[in-house]
């Protein structure tokens, strides 16, 4: 989780899972199975990844089917005016239970057509399908892209169909958490806190400017704010007469911790790149490392026990609103330390107990701790933005520490992915397997790339050529420093080497002072697995989150933790 995030100029409005056709029916009572699928019977498709074994109502004509191991499903006859609500089932890409509500508006379907079901036809049921075109151009995609589009077959619709979904069942968490804190009737189960979720984000998304950034704090907190007070029926009635400060204060708590996951969901699907079928998508995405950010949001509870961590009364008061924000940033943070000082401010205003459970939930035990950066051997921020005097960028280095398992029960070997963007042109390398050796202190004392491991580049700009070197056993540690090393000017040499470019295109990759170098660096586990980075703050055990990045290689993609940096470059 962080606070802080890319701005992205496009992607979606809110939330997770692409818009695709909607659906219908109208009829008797029963119920349907989707074992057989008849080409003369509408034909369906429920999509937040594709939902396996999920219940499908059709409420206009009160019968029921169940969606297959790839989400179809079959409308049964006499329901082609349906409007359409999917529940329960497994989503295929977490592997994990469905937690969230996805509906489709009643539309007239023609017989052999198929419907698509999912977080945007969702969003549509509650603004109205005469929005279509409106919520289209807020994604910055086509309105039919909407409603007939499969997102598994469209990496834009997927990166705004995932990252909706999120923030919508993040919205909806946090309203069962104050709902509990005050007594409210709302439950995890209930399908009211989606639904007043999915509608305050169709709000929030329609009435924006211009294109929208999920992630945008501002759009978040619109939207809790106006989910609360969708959400009024099923609050108590002290709840609803205060309900624009309770809904204000509660934007400010819980929308840096729904910031966080949905930008880390939206940057790990960021400009993927499409397999030959969707299965092998869903291959490709978790062996880079995609699916971890989407796993996080969907496990985590953050914003409902954040909720439920402070009183009413706290809530109610408009003075603290800044001292309620900065317990959100500190819970973002993930660090226990900067939570308890938060909630000290706030004294008698947070339930200690709950506090306590909330703190286990959120607290990171086993990561890399990045302790100093460096470029060309001087140390520097881990920043947004960093100057530098130097002729060229060389070297990146960090030092790093192991805290308790970050590797779990494997190997400690990790996949890096630097990216940098020069005068018109972009690098991206990804190293594929980098060995570390850690001391009983838990510093790093070896970081080898195994003979025969590729090094994958991506070269886009003057010249645009993928290819892979073979490595015949790099040493990646300094050892007069205990530091990781990335040695740009290595990988640049590797390139040279290959005999694919030429010196001259060698050069022109090669950043030149005076310039500005849009750099990013993210580090993940082999194979796909987990391995969290965190970032020392300088004061004593404390750390900070880093964001989700994705170093595009093809096939080789790695999805971590790291950071973007813009560097001057000064002569």
């Amino acid at each position: 989780m962080q606070p802080q995030f890319k701005k992205r100029a496009l992607v979606l409005g809110v939330g997770a899972s692409a818009i695709a056709a909607l659906v219908a029916c109208g009829g008797g009572g029963g119920s349907e199975s989707s074992a057989s699928l008849s080409p003369s019977q509408v034909q369906g498709k429920a999509v937040d990844f594709y939902l396996s074994q999920a219940n499908v109502v059709f409420t206009d004509c009160n019968k029921t089917t169940t969606t297959d191991t790839e989400g179809n499903f079959t409308v049964p006859s006499g329901c082609a005016k349906s409007a359409i609500k999917v529940s329960g089932g497994t989503d295929i890409g977490t592997g994990l239970p469905f937690g969230g509500v996805l509906q489709a508006p009643a539309t007239d379907l023609t017989q052999g057509g198929t419907v698509l079901v999912s977080p945007m036809t969702t969003l549509l049921s509650q603004v109205g399908t005469d929005q279509s075109s409106a919520l289209a151009g807020k994604l910055g995609v086509q309105a039919s892209d909407l409603l007939s589009k499969d997102p598994m077959n469209d990496s834009g619709l997927l990166q705004n169909v995932v990252a909706t979904q999120q923030l919508i069942e993040q919205i909806a968490k946090a309203l069962t958490g104050l709902s509990q804190s005050t007594g409210g009737t709302l439950t995890p189960e209930a399908a009211a806190a989606a639904a007043a979720a999915a509608a305050a984000v169709a709000s929030a998304l329609v009435g924006a400017t211009g294109s929208t950034d999920v992630s945008d704090p501002t759009l978040i907190a619109s939207a809790i704010v106006t989910a609360v007070k969708n959400s009024a029926a099923s609050l108590p009635a002290s709840v609803v007469a205060n309900v624009d400060a309770i809904a204000a204060n509660l934007a400010a708590l819980i929308a840096p911790v729904i910031a966080g996951y949905v930008a880390n969901v939206n940057d790990g699907l960021d400009s993927v790149e499409l397999s030959a079928t969707p299965a092998e998508t869903l291959t490709a995405l978790k062996s880079a490392g995609s699916m971890h950010a989407v796993v996080d949001s969907v496990q985590s509870d953050a914003s409902s026990l954040l909720a439920a961590t402070v009183t009413p009364a706290s809530l109610r008061d408009t003075s603290l609103a800044d001292s309620l924000a900065s317990l959100g940033n500190a819970v973002a943070e993930g660090d226990e330390d900067t939570i308890n000082e938060a909630a000290t401010t706030l004294g008698s205003n947070v339930n200690s107990g709950n506090l306590s459970g909330l703190i286990n939930r959120v607290k990171h035990k086993d990561f890399l701790r990045v302790d100093t950066v460096s470029v060309n051997d001087t140390v520097v921020p881990v920043a947004n933005a960093i100057t530098l005097r130097a002729d060229t960028i060389s070297t990146l280095k960090t030092a790093v520490t192991q805290v308790g398992s970050p590797f779990g029960y494997g190997n400690s070997e990790i996949r890096a992915g630097v990216r940098y963007r020069y005068n018109g042109n972009e690098l991206s390398a990804v190293i594929q397997r980098i060995v570390l050796t850690f001391n009983s202190n838990n510093k790093l004392v070896a970081a080898q790339v195994p003979a025969g491991t590729n090094f994958e580049f991506v070269l886009k700009g003057t010249t645009n050529t993928r290819l892979s070197v073979t490595s015949t056993g790099d040493n990646l540690l300094d050892g007069s420093t205990g530091e990781l090393v990335l040695p740009i000017a290595k990988l640049q040499a590797k390139l040279k080497n290959s005999g694919i470019l030429t010196a001259a295109q060698v050069d022109a990759l090669t950043p030149k002072a005076p310039a500005r170098v849009t750099m990013a660096l993210a580090l993940a586990g082999t194979s796909g697995q987990m391995v969290r980075v965190r970032a020392a703050t300088g004061h004593g055990n404390r750390t900070k989150s880093l964001p989700v990045i994705r170093i595009n290689a093809g096939d080789s993609s790695v999805v971590g933790y790291g950071k973007r940096s813009v560097v001057t470059l000064l002569p």
